[in-house]
């Protein structure tokens, strides 16, 4: 019987799950070698009063703050998420309590697998969630780290 217990710190708009501690684990998997953590998730919520993509969340991954993140979305232009280019779709503030307390990411693929990992979460808590890397596991398409202990 394994007795070991980890504990990682939980955004406070969700509860602790398997899936939250699969992100803390895969950032942790990451070797000091490879740099510094500079790597973030970021969930913005979906404004989308006529239900055209019936999407809730997006959630994204970046090397600069998410505020800055988000006012690219903004901007639109070839940077910004094709999600918030639909019609009569928008972006609404950040959401800081689905994020907060998760680590940053050295590695970019490794950040991209845990922001498909978070989308997961989030839909099975809160509603739909989109990330671009969702569809990414489906087809086999993940991207491989260099960089991870194994």
């Amino acid at each position: 019987m394994n007795t070991r217990s980890t504990s990682y710190p939980t955004p406070s708009g969700l509860v602790p799950s398997r899936g939250l501690t699969g992100i803390h684990r895969l950032a942790r998997s990451e070797l000091e070698s490879t740099g510094a953590a500079i790597f973030q998730l970021y969930v913005i919520e979906v404004d989308d009063p006529r239900n055209v993509k019936k999407i809730e969340f997006y959630v994204g991954s970046t090397k600069e703050s998410p505020e800055k993140r988000w006012a690219t979305h903004a901007r639109g232009g070839l940077y910004g998420s094709r999600l918030f280019k639909t019609p009569g779709v928008k972006l609404g503030p950040l959401r800081h309590d689905l994020y907060d307390g998760l680590p940053k990411f050295r590695c970019h693929a490794c950040a991209e697998n845990a922001e498909g990992r978070l989308a997961r979460v989030i839909t099975a808590q809160l509603g739909k969630a989109h990330s671009d890397q969702l569809g990414n596991r489906i087809q086999q398409k993940v991207l491989p780290c260099e960089g991870r202990k194994q």
